[in-house]
């Protein structure tokens, strides 16, 4: 039998920035043993598949990519799994996400002009979401989740960014229960809030 592949990250909305590492997840079963794992990129939303990110990977479910492709808001990931047998299975990414350039944010592109949360892609968050977030000038910037008591319950991010937008992972599944949740992006006295769903 071939292979039965699921991608499950990215699978859609997420937004991730050249040059940092992202966990790419899949699920991949077989009757026999799946070998070995593909893992190509799209730039055009799945129509083709001309980048390679990783080939003859274990089947371990994930491998952390440092992104080195170029900027799009049409990326999709294919996971390739092949058995002793010869068989190959595969399975893309859902929905299209960002490969956002945090460089050319810089240029004066895109600069905020106070701090924003500026999307929490998927939300309902079911397992993994990713923050993106934006400041007007460098500094020292602190991301939180919080519930609905006021309790703190997670902090996602605690360091010096620059100006311009961010993104950083937010992997609730199996850590908090299901329920209302807030994160808070804090850059000196500024800060602001935004309210997410965690649904598992």
């Amino acid at each position: 039998d071939a292979p039965q592949v699921t991608v499950s990250v990215p699978n859609g909305g997420e937004v991730w920035d050249i040059g940092s590492s992202y966990d790419i997840t899949w699920t991949a079963t077989d009757n026999i043993d799946v070998t070995s794992i593909d893992i190509l990129l799209s730039h055009d939303g799945g129509a083709t598949f001309t980048d390679t990110i990783a080939t003859g990977e274990t089947n371990d479910g994930v491998y952390t990519w440092t992104v080195d492709a170029e900027a799009t808001t049409q990326a999709r990931v294919k996971v390739i799994a092949y058995d002793g047998s010869g068989n190959s299975g595969e399975d893309e990414s859902d929905a299209d996400f960002e490969i956002y350039d945090p460089v050319a944010g810089l240029s004066g592109v895109e600069i905020p002009t106070g701090v924003v949360i500026a999307a929490i892609k998927p939300n309902p968050v079911m397992e993994h979401a990713t923050v993106r977030f934006g400041i007007p000038v460098d500094g020292d910037v602190e991301i939180t989740l919080y519930d609905v008591s006021g309790r703190l319950v997670a902090t996602l991010a605690e360091g010096r960014y620059s100006a311009g937008y961010h993104s950083v992972g937010l992997s609730p599944a199996g850590q908090v229960p299901s329920g209302i949740y807030f994160v808070n992006l804090r850059l000196g006295r500024e800060s602001t809030t935004r309210k997410i769903v965690i649904s598992r």
